[in-house]
């Protein structure tokens, strides 16, 4: 299908009673985009994605999202229109990320969240990224920090990595394939990123073991409210005392719940 300017939304291509079974929003990596589509929509995804391609200039390629699982947190995806590839570059706030979306999760809806940390950075600060996929935590934070350790334990993701810290022109990023729990022990940080919404709260142990005194924490977590006591809970097990604790609510995820950050900062 031909790129028709003309047409502002998709959706426009397909009869009225259909349109409001078409999913409102989706994402886009690079000129990638990724949707869901509703069990009854399925047979009908090459002409949505068709439709997609030939309504945005800036999108070459239409997946749909099968879900993210395993422990590399890899999404399940199938091309229905554009360009037969999962590699992309996606651009944002000057920075630029090589993403193989059927090989890393990368999430664009978080990109105000990741300037909104890095602007918290302090040129003295030793950072770890415990869950970095291909940086785009840990690439904009080491151009204010003094050095960032990026640990992910998927391979891909570190391999691309590497391939962000040159395209971004940094060399204070570390990149350590591996699990955060085992890796780095005996380390101190200033501040310690945990991305990982599903199963965060696992490794926050692992996190305050490698903390300093005023040590922060940006936290992210699923869940029905910015409830802090789990972290409490395990913040006293761990025998770190808390300071303070700010949370909020970034974006909804399912019915009941959403993706809450939580920004920790130790005694």
């Amino acid at each position: 299908m031909e790129k028709r300017r003309g047409i502002k939304n998709y959706k426009e291509h397909f009869p009225e009673e259909l349109r409001k079974k078409l999913p409102r929003a989706f994402d886009v990596v690079g000129d990638i985009c990724i949707m869901k589509l509703p069990e009854e929509l399925i047979g009908m995804s090459r002409e949505i994605g068709e439709a997609v391609i030939g309504s945005y200039k800036n999108i070459e390629v239409v997946c749909i999202d099968k879900g993210v699982g395993g422990e590399y947190r890899k999404r399940r995806i199938e091309i229905i229109g554009g360009e037969r590839r999962t590699l992309t570059t996606h651009k944002e706030f000057g920075f630029s990320y090589k993403v193989d979306v059927s090989k890393t999760y990368f999430s664009p809806r978080l990109s105000g969240e990741r300037q909104r940390v890095a602007k918290q950075v302090k040129s003295c600060e030793r950072v770890l990224d415990m869950f970095c996929g291909v940086g785009p935590f840990s690439i904009p934070i080491a151009k204010r920090a003094k050095e960032v350790f990026a640990v992910d334990i998927n391979p891909d993701a570190i391999e691309l990595l590497k391939e962000n810290t040159k395209l971004n022109r940094v060399d204070n990023v570390f990149p350590i394939l591996g699990d955060s729990k085992e890796v780095l022990r005996g380390e101190r940080f200033d501040r310690v990123i945990m991305n990982l919404p599903h199963s965060s709260l696992q490794f926050l142990t692992s996190a305050f073991e490698r903390t300093k005194e005023n040590s922060v924490i940006n936290l992210y977590r699923f869940s029905e409210s910015p409830d802090t006591t789990p972290i409490k809970k395990i913040a006293s097990a761990s025998n770190k005392k808390i300071e303070k604790i700010e949370s909020f609510k970034l974006h909804s995820y399912s019915k009941f719940e959403s993706l809450h950050c939580f920004d920790i900062t130790t005694e």
